[in-house]
């Protein structure tokens, strides 16, 4: 028996290990965004409560954006490791 490993084994085994590498980071990247939103919702809180609707209306934007993109990154990262299994 052949204790060297096959080539085609190794490099199925590294591209999934790459994948997995990837979607970790990519679940990283959307929990900072997704954190980064809750704050940018605090911004738009107060900005409501002393009545500055055009800074209340654009914090807005920019944390529904924040969490639009992280969502994304979820999916991303969820379909990612679909295609490792």
């Amino acid at each position: 028996m052949n204790a060297i490993p096959c080539p085609a084994h190794l490099s199925a085994f590294k591209t999934a290990q790459s994948a997995h590498r990837r979607a970790a980071l990519i679940r990283v990247q959307a929990d900072a965004l997704m954190s980064h939103s809750i704050v940018l919702e605090t911004y738009h809180r107060a900005c409501r409560a002393s009545e500055n609707h055009y800074g209340a209306e654009s914090w807005r934007k920019l944390a529904h954006h924040a969490r639009e993109e992280a969502e994304l990154l979820y999916t991303r990262a969820n379909i990612l490791e679909s295609y490792i299994k």
